[in-house]
């Protein structure tokens, strides 16, 4: 039987877009085109990208020939005018359209983009591929999209080995007990949904307890919110320290070497450094806004999951974490990613697509 084609659209080049991509890589014969080829806030420098095509490398003769030989066409990122007139080429030329969304903030049902969403887009794709159950439940409920319609597919995460994981939590524990100050280690953006008016909070009422230099703290990101966070931080603690953008490898070697990994964004499409640190089998405490975990953490057993809002919440949470308890809840935390964001559920939606 030959090789079924993939003719798959991103926004840009990222690792965790290459974890899926490598996937697709080995089981099909794969086309990628990505709209640019850098992000304002995602400013990889040592990160060499899944090859591809940008958009405008392509002639229109060349993209519709694409299309053609195309077994379906993935679009991901497809909230651009681009990405449309690829989705309406192929519906016009016939060919399987699959559309890869995170979950979106809420649209005016007034506006005209809801409608048209509704009553033309997505009565043309064949299917939505969302990254997590609450994306699904978002698509059916704001969007009355048949089930049939709907699958789940999440974002692809790296798992390292899980007898390495645990040989290596087991040495921070060691450590800890011999007086070693926990890690807490926080990457994401700096900017107002990422929340860290919240983590800022919870840095000031743990200084006036006397904790806060109980714990180093390393923040890894950029931003708009970088500077003013940066004065504030460092008024603080000396404990806390700001490392601007880290390149890929850089960012998984702090995540290993952490023991607390936090993310408090208000609202989050997915949200990747959370479910890398469940596989890197670490204490995960995240906000009930991140939809790659807002369904799957259940407190105190794989992680910790506070109200977006609350930041006496997350107060709570870290001053009472036993970090004795680390392995389990890390074991645990590995255990759930792997059934949430395994490679074998690629391979089983696509197959139900290709059919």
């Amino acid at each position: 039987m030959p090789t079924k084609k993939i003719l798959y659209t991103s926004v840009h080049p990222a690792p965790y877009i290459d974890r899926m991509l490598e996937y697709l890589d080995n089981e099909y014969e794969l086309t990628v085109i990505y709209n640019k080829l850098s992000d304002k806030y995602k400013q990889w420098a040592a990160y060499k990208w899944y090859k591809g095509f940008t958009f405008d490398d392509l002639s229109l003769k060349q993209k519709v020939q694409l299309i053609k030989e195309s077994d379906i066409i993935i679009i991901s990122g497809w909230a651009s005018w681009a990405n449309i007139i690829l989705i309406i080429f192929s519906w016009i030329l016939n060919r399987p359209i699959a559309v890869f969304s995170d979950c979106p903030e809420s649209v005016s049902k007034y506006s005209l983009l809801y409608w048209f969403k509704r009553l033309f887009l997505f009565k043309i794709i064949d299917y939505l591929l969302c990254a997590t159950n609450s994306t699904k439940s978002f698509y059916s409920k704001f969007y009355s999209i048949k089930a049939d319609k709907l699958k789940v597919f999440p974002y692809a995460i790296h798992f390292s080995n899980s007898h390495h994981i645990h040989v290596s939590n087991e040495n921070k524990a060691n450590e800890l007990e011999k007086l070693r100050l926990p890690e807490i280690f926080i990457s994401n953006s700096f900017y107002r949904r990422k929340g860290y008016s919240i983590i800022y909070e919870v840095f000031e009422e743990l200084s006036r307890l006397g904790l806060l230099e109980k714990f180093n703290i390393k923040i890894a990101g950029t931003g708009d919110e970088y500077d003013y966070y940066r004065e504030k931080f460092h008024l603080l603690s000396p404990n806390i320290k700001l490392l601007g953008w880290l390149e890929y490898n850089e960012y998984i070697n702090y995540l290993n070497n952490s023991d607390i990994f936090i993310h408090a964004s208000f609202f989050e499409p997915f949200g990747i450094p959370p479910v890398d640190a469940m596989a890197c089998g670490k204490i995960v405490i995240v906000s009930d806004g991140v939809q790659s975990t807002c369904d799957i953490i259940e407190n105190g057993k794989n992680g910790f999951i506070y109200n977006s809002t609350d930041w006496k919440q997350l107060v709570s949470i870290i001053t009472n974490i036993d970090l004795k308890s680390k392995n389990i809840i890390g074991k645990n935390a590995i255990d759930t990613a792997k059934t949430n964001f395994s490679y074998t559920i690629y391979s089983k939606v696509l197959r139900e697509c290709l059919k």
